[in-house]
């Protein structure tokens, strides 16, 4: 094994470039049964008091070795982004499924 202790997972926001001005804060879920208990939450602020970092259209969401092990290896994970606008409304994102592997943290050839 590696010995990652953290590393960020990029996510392209590409729908919501005309928003960025008006987005108060983003508040991503990751959970690996539908409707089940979140395993991991951030978030990212206009005012940048949040964990998750932000250049352009992609936000570095916070990521450890620690957070894979939280997900059962071979099993779909979703990624919620739910962003909210400076007035409270909500901006509609789909979530996002994944197939959690545990080839982030192998030493190659392993």
């Amino acid at each position: 094994m590696k010995s990652l202790v953290k590393t960020h997972l990029p996510v392209l926001l590409e729908g919501i470039s005309d928003y960025w001005g008006d987005i108060d804060h983003i508040e991503i879920v990751f959970g690996q049964q539908k409707n089940g208990v979140p395993v991991k939450k951030c978030v990212w602020k206009s005012d940048g008091t949040g964990d998750v970092q932000r250049s352009g259209d992609t936000i570095y969401i916070p990521w450890s070795r620690e957070d894979t092990t939280k997900f059962r290896e071979g099993y779909i994970f979703w990624m919620d982004i739910r962003p909210t606008l400076t007035n409270g409304d909500d901006l509609e994102i789909a979530p996002v499924e994944m197939l959690m592997r545990w080839t982030l943290f192998q030493e190659d050839g392993v």
